[in-house]
């Protein structure tokens, strides 16, 4: 993992520097598809290892099954909107300091070795090192979980989409506390790959069985 950071400037992106915007989705997967066909997308790879601090492997296994439908309310959904507006410029922060061309896209890609495995793609990068940026929003209360740099979850919610698209690295601009923006750069780790890819094989033959998984075993 490499930090990318010269400093915390929010400052607006040079001449020559190009943030493309175009269509893009809110969600892993269409809001019209069954749960049980969406498959498992990167936002959901920590739970199903156990490492997720806001969500259990038995939620994502509630939502598959269609036990657990999540609502968001008026403000869950300013804060999504809120979102919506603030992400280009995270990207655009990231541009600056990079000096590579992002695009917004929309793109859902799946795995043809897993076809449960899913990635939801909103960031292309023009380089030569790196081809995905991924934006987060992390809230004041869970900075100190960023103190030692990418968490652990968040290393593996990468590893997923790194599985999927066969990417080697894939860059981070983390918006933190809503104050600064952060740049980091994930590795490709073959090790958590396969273990991740262990998991998740294990936890859709639940899904697909309806068997509850024992949280014990992720």
């Amino acid at each position: 993992m490499r930090n990318l950071n010269p400093d915390n400037t929010w400052t607006p992106a040079p001449t020559g520097l190009t943030v493309t915007l175009g269509r893009h989705q809110d969600s892993d997967a269409s809001a019209n598809e069954p749960h049980f066909e969406r498959g498992i997308y990167s936002s959901e790879a920590a739970a199903i290892m156990g490492l997720d601090p806001k969500r259990s492997m038995l939620d994502i296994w509630h939502e598959k099954q269609g036990l657990l439908i999540q609502t968001q309310t008026p403000a869950g959904q300013h804060g999504q909107c809120s979102w919506d507006l603030i992400e280009p410029l995270v990207a655009l922060v990231y541009s600056k300091r990079t000096g590579n061309p992002v695009k917004r896209v929309s793109k859902t890609l799946r795995s043809s070795e897993h076809p449960w495995m899913g990635a939801a793609i909103r960031w292309e990068v023009q380089s030569s090192e790196v081809r995905l940026l991924h934006c987060l929003q992390i809230a004041s209360e869970d900075l100190s979980l960023w103190q030692g740099g990418v968490p652990e979850h968040v290393k593996v919610d990468i590893g997923h989409l790194q599985a999927v698209t066969g990417q080697q690295a894939v860059d981070l601009a983390v918006l933190a506390g809503g104050r600064s923006v952060q740049l980091y750069r994930v590795e490709r780790d073959e090790v958590l790959i396969e273990r991740l890819i262990e998991a998740e094989a294990r936890f859709w033959g639940y899904v697909e069985r309806g068997q509850a998984p024992n949280p014990n075993c992720s």
